[in-house]
């Protein structure tokens, strides 16, 4: 069983930690909200991101089969699951992108550790100095965007929500206070 899921979630990430993957789903997101009832409502899509229309069905019929995608009276919308998917993959990118915009201080940090001219004190005040600003400012940005996504709760992540909550309930993965978002 755990190699199943291992599998599947390497399967799962190649397919979505891709920039291609990510902006053929927010045009599909967009699509969907702003009612788009053209009869080809994608082929907007294709022409945005720059791909063929070989490579745009090709990547979207991946991400259908993986179950992340599925057409619904002629328009593609994400599933459950790939709602689920996109909303923790778009976290970790903003997460990760926040990490590499300081990582020549995670640089200035190893070659303290391996730097023998300084004594222990300095280098704690560096690396406080390094990091003082920078968690601030990252704490800063996350809590605001964590208010924004409370404040600007949209009844479709309800609707997402609600499921994995359930799902994680009957896992007994979760307890009564549990709040995964």
């Amino acid at each position: 069983m755990d190699q199943c899921i291992t599998n599947i979630r390497e399967e799962i990430m190649k397919v979505v930690m891709n920039e291609t993957t990510l902006k053929i789903l927010n045009q599909i997101i967009d699509n969907n909200n702003n009612n788009n009832n053209d009869k080809d409502g994608n082929t907007l899509s294709i022409t945005k991101i720059g791909l063929s229309r070989k490579q745009f069905y090709t990547k979207l019929n991946e991400l259908t089969t993986r179950g992340l995608v599925k057409k619904e009276k002629g328009k593609y919308c994400l599933t459950t699951f790939g709602k689920i998917v996109y909303d923790l993959t778009v976290e970790y990118k903003c997460k990760l992108d926040l990490v590499i915009e300081d990582c020549w201080k995670f640089k200035a940090l190893d070659l303290l550790d391996i730097s023998d001219e300084l004594t222990k004190d300095e280098k704690q005040k560096i690396i406080e100095h390094l990091f003082k600003q920078f968690s601030q400012n990252k704490v800063e940005q996350m809590k605001k965007k964590e208010k924004e996504k409370e404040n600007d709760i949209d009844p479709s992540n309800e609707k997402v929500r609600l499921p994995y909550i359930q799902y994680l309930q009957n896992r007994n993965l979760s307890s009564k206070n549990f709040n995964p978002f």
